[in-house]
């Protein structure tokens, strides 16, 4: 649970810049807002699954 938390979490420390140039560059915010979604979608099923 630890692990895929921490994965989580570096994987968010390293999207957070882009997902705010994207916000400033105001072109491929969707994508960044999907990866987003992806991301805490994963997170959540494996976190499920693990118990």
């Amino acid at each position: 649970m630890k692990i895929f938390f921490w994965i989580f979490l570096g994987a968010l420390v390293l999207l957070t810049p882009l997902f705010i140039y994207d916000m400033v560059q105001r072109q491929s915010i969707n994508i960044s807002f999907i990866l987003m979604i992806i991301l805490c979608f994963v997170f959540y099923t494996r976190a499920f699954k693990t118990g």
